[in-house]
């Protein structure tokens, strides 16, 4: 299910932890994965240990594609990008770049989230790596 929101508020205090936890090891930044880079400053991380791929524009994070992963699978359970991105293309955006990076890495997808559903019901170039349940 897509929600729309301010993802920046809902993750700010992990992403404060993660700053201070950073300045203390960084190879903890490790964990993060810069997946794409556009004009608009906007990229695409993943992050392997709350399960999601973040949307940062600009450096905020402001959309945000979480999974469960299942052995080889990795389940989208839910989708949200910051109403001030409607009509950009982020969303698709995100679901792209998080969809590349699971089949790069040789895994599967399941889409609970209605968002990543339509986004690979639409774009038939993903059915090598959807699973349906």
């Amino acid at each position: 299910m897509t929600k729309r929101g301010t993802v920046e508020s809902n993750w700010e205090n992990t992403w404060s932890t993660r700053s201070r936890v950073a300045e203390h090891a960084p190879n903890v930044r490790n964990e993060y994965e810069v997946l794409c880079m556009n004009a608009n400053h906007a990229t695409v991380r993943h992050d392997h240990q709350q399960q999601r791929y973040v949307l940062d524009v600009d450096g905020k994070a402001l959309g945000v594609a979480s999974y469960q992963q299942d052995g080889d699978r990795q389940i989208f359970t839910h989708t949200e990008v910051d109403p001030s991105l409607e009509g950009q293309g982020m969303g698709s955006k995100l679901i792209r770049e998080a969809l590349d990076d699971v089949r790069q890495r040789g895994k599967r997808v399941v889409p609970q989230c209605e968002f990543v559903a339509a986004y690979v019901k639409k774009h038939d170039e993903w059915s090598d790596i959807v699973d349906t349940q």
